[in-house]
């Protein structure tokens, strides 16, 4: 979840390995509202969040992890 923060962003596959594909889908889908406002991106299988998204980070990590 604290690298959605990094440079990097979240890795999937990591969601995938240390849970389940299921959650990786539905974290997916909980993003596409982000991704829409412009706060995120999806770039090699990794979700990274632009300038504007980075001021909204707590909120829109507890969103996609309420699960």
């Amino acid at each position: 979840m604290t690298s959605l923060r990094t440079m990097k962003g979240l890795s999937l596959q990591q969601v995938k390995e240390k849970w389940d594909e299921d959650a990786a889908q539905k974290i997916i889908m909980q993003s596409q509202k982000f991704i829409q406002q412009q706060m995120m991106f999806e770039k090699n299988c990794h979700l990274i969040l632009t300038r504007k998204g980075k001021l909204f980070a707590d909120g829109i990590a507890a969103d996609l992890f309420s699960f």
